[in-house]
């Protein structure tokens, strides 16, 4: 990943980007606790980091017998 080190590139892209706001709306129109809590509860894509270190492989989180493959990627 690239960027999304400060507020600009983290926050209010991803918003601006997901819901088609303005800047000038996420900087005056809309709470910074609402941003807070959409950006908190936001969808993200994972990708698993693979035990090679080469990269994951796309997996289905809708099959029962992966649960522990994800949880594992998740909690490494």
């Amino acid at each position: 990943m690239i960027g999304g080190r400060s507020i600009w590139g983290a926050i209010i892209e991803p918003l601006a980007k997901n819901y088609h706001w303005t800047i000038d709306y996420i900087l005056w129109g809309i709470s910074f606790l609402n941003v807070q809590m959409l950006s908190s509860d936001a969808v993200q894509v994972f990708y698993g980091s693979g035990k090679d270190g080469k990269g994951g492989s796309v997996i289905s989180a809708d099959n029962p017998a992966n649960w522990e493959f994800i949880m594992n990627e998740v909690n490494d």
